[in-house]
Formats: structure tokens, C-alpha cells, sequence
């Protein structure tokens, strides 16, 4: 699963620094402003932050949290957000809160890395991935914006794929079901996952995570309960434990 990430500003804006366009990036600039967005060092989907995503054509804020165009109220909108963090690739076009994204409603989202527990004797410890070279991660995502409240509200989903065998090794708990991760995207993936026009099927393929990802991960404070740091830069500094000796 993936249900806590860490993206700071500057990685969010990694797609409009990457095409050299200042237009854009003075116009998100604007919208970081407007939106009083602050660096994401360890924020839990559960807690519902505000991100910056990017559809084929546009630049956007949207809370991670999906919550369907068609919910009516903001009681039901805030049932389902909690069950909406993540959305399984394999099954996306069978869940009426995804079916519609699916095909119409892509994005992407760029990340420093994600946070997943491994367990040894009874024990949860918390790991941080990130790509070796420290470089961001491309996340496919779904959006939805709804109209039927006070004002108009954009949210999304991460979509996640079957753990390739580093992210087995680190979510390690079979209760749990099978490890899953990300669905992380190399910049031609990204495109095509971005392209509607391409049908999902189409493209199940073609968006399989790549065997050569390049993951490194090594553990970290807390990240739940009272001795969670919060958002914090500590958040995502190395802390060793006893029960390691080596890490991943």
C-alpha cells in the first residue's frame, strides 16, 4: 500500500521544471501561494494533504483522497476519502469510485519517496524508499472534481501495482496480503499513462514496474502514534535499530 509520502515543493514542480516552461512554473508558483501549500517531508493520506498533480494539459491542486464526482454530501465524502488513498491497477475500471478515472481522469504525481513498515519479531519499523540517485518518483494517479458542495473540490488517488522483490522484502507481512507499491512510471510511461486517449487496457503492458527500478530504503523514526515526528525534515533522516544490522 502507500498511504504516506514525502514530496517537497521543488519535486512537486519537476514537471514544469523538466519542459522549461517559467509560464508554468510562475503560474504554480501562484497557486502554492494561493493554496498556502508547504514541503511534504512525511504527510499520511489519512491526514488528507493537498498536492500538486499534473493531468495532459493542465496544473492542479487536488487533496489525496478521491472522493467520485457523484457523492452528494460532504458526510459521504468524508466515509469514502479514507478508502480512496490508493487505487489497485488490476482492478480500477471494477470499482465505481475509479471506473470513470480510470479513463478519462489520469494524472500524475511527484514524489521524493514513500514510507512502508517491515516487520521482524512482532515488531512494525518503519522504512523510507526513494530512488538510489535521490531523483523523484513519477506516481500514476486518478483524479475526480466534485461540484456538489460549497465549492469545487479536486482529489485524487495513487495507484498501486504488485511489489517488485526489494518492496517484497521490506513489506513483509502476509496478514497484510501481498506486498504492493506505487505504480511508479520512467518519463515515456508517464506519458502514456497521461494520454486518454490510449484505453487503460491497452496499456497494462507497457506500465509494468521496471525489474531495474534503482530503490533504496533504510529506516526511519516513527511515523505513527505519539512519538511520530510529524511533518517534519527528521522525518526522513536515517534511524538506525537493534534489530538491524544492515539496511535494504
Amino acid at each position: 500500500m502507500c498511504y504516506d509520502i514525502s514530496a517537497q515543493l521543488k519535486t512537486q514542480l519537476s514537471r514544469a521544471k523538466r519542459m522549461g516552461d517559467q509560464t508554468a512554473q510562475k503560474e504554480i508558483t501562484a497557486i502554492i501561494e494561493e493554496n498556502h501549500l508547504k514541503d511534504i517531508y512525511r504527510a499520511s493520506g489519512f491526514e488528507h494533504p493537498h498536492c500538486i498533480v499534473y493531468d495532459k494539459s493542465s496544473t492542479f491542486v487536488a487533496r489525496w483522497g478521491l472522493i467520485p464526482h457523484w457523492i452528494q454530501d460532504e458526510k459521504a465524502a468524508r466515509k469514502i476519502e479514507n478508502s480512496t488513498l490508493n487505487a489497485r491497477i488490476e482492478s480500477i475500471q471494477e470499482k465505481p469510485s475509479f471506473h470513470e478515472a480510470a479513463q478519462h481522469s489520469r494524472a500524475i504525481l511527484y514524489i521524493d519517496g514513500f514510507f512502508e513498515h517491515h516487520f521482524r519479531n512482532n515488531e512494525a519499523y518503519p522504512f523510507y524508499v526513494q530512488k538510489s540517485g535521490q531523483e523523484p518518483m513519477i506516481v500514476a494517479c486518478l483524479y475526480d472534481t466534485s461540484t456538489k458542495f460549497s465549492e469545487s473540490v479536486s482529489t485524487f488517488s495513487i495507484v498501486t501495482t504488485s511489489a517488485n522483490s526489494f518492496m517484497t522484502d521490506i513489506h513483509n507481512k502476509p496478514e497484510h496480503g501481498a506486498s504492493r507499491m506505487p505504480l511508479i512510471l520512467n518519463t515515456d510511461q508517464a506519458e502514456l499513462w497521461l494520454d486518454t486517449e490510449r484505453d487503460i487496457d491497452e496499456l497494462s503492458d507497457q506500465l509494468e514496474i521496471d525489474k531495474n527500478l534503482g530503490l533504496k530504503a533504510y529506516s526511519v523514526e516513527k511515523i505513527r502514534g505519539k512519538n511520530s515526528l510529524g511533518n517534519t525534515a527528521k522525518a526522513i533522516e536515517p534511524k538506525q535499530y537493534q534489530a538491524f544490522q544492515t539496511l535494504f
